[in-house]
């Protein structure tokens, strides 16, 4: 929701945002914003009551405070231009699919963290949603790419040891081998050169006892 100011394209994104922001919340708080237009008290159903809410200048609700003062006298909008959005976001409904869009924007933008910081992200912002940490929940459950990162790790049953491990006979019956290298050794030197020849190691393992004899 913040852009640098004297670019023509955040003038015209920040706009369109907001046009979007105002038909949000016409769907979904048509009364509220007819209550509060009118100086009327806001409905004692409706689920704003705790934001105490409020119109700035362009027409769009916005979390409330202690700022009746700031009122203009011709109608009930509030000049909030120079006012941080930190301190009065704007309101967006909860549930709703542009709230998603948006959680999923800011969860990106922090690049796949957690529900602390996709929410700090949005406060940020100088955006409310309601239930936001139910929906923020929902929407990195849903997410693909942190069902991987977080994902429980593969398990697989081990299979069941064979018999040559199992027998009771006398040590080196049944063996193991591991042949590892080469080696280059040398084994002639020269006053002109030196020659040298490949060595292997050779490790033999006892299947019952678990004893090693090398080589």
């Amino acid at each position: 929701m913040r852009r640098k100011s004297g670019d023509k394209s955040a003038v015209t994104t920040e706009e369109a945002e907001l046009v979007a922001l105002k038909h949000v919340q016409n769907e979904c708080f048509h009364t509220e914003l007819e209550a509060i237009g009118c100086g009327q008290n806001l409905p004692k159903n409706s689920s704003l009551i705790s934001l105490n809410p409020i119109l700035d200048n362009n027409g769009v609700l916005r979390v409330g405070g202690r700022i009746r003062r700031m009122l203009t006298k011709d109608d009930n909008t509030a000049d909030l231009s120079h006012v941080s959005l930190d301190k009065h976001p704007y309101i967006i409904p909860r549930n709703h699919h542009v709230a998603i869009l948006l959680i999923r924007h800011y969860h990106a933008k922090v690049q796949h963290q957690g529900r602390t910081m996709t929410e700090g992200a949005i406060r940020s912002a100088g955006l409310w949603i309601l239930g936001v940490k139910r929906n923020v929940n929902s929407v990195i459950h849903n997410c693909v790419l942190c069902r991987k990162l977080r994902g429980k790790l593969g398990w697989t049953q081990m299979a069941d040891l064979p018999a040559d491990r199992l027998q009771v006979d006398a040590p080196f019956t049944y063996v193991g081998l591991d042949v590892f290298g080469p080696w280059q050794v040398i084994v002639r030197r020269t006053r002109a050169a030196s020659s040298s020849n490949k060595r292997w190691g050779l490790l033999l393992t006892c299947l019952v006892s678990r004893a090693i004899h090398k080589k």
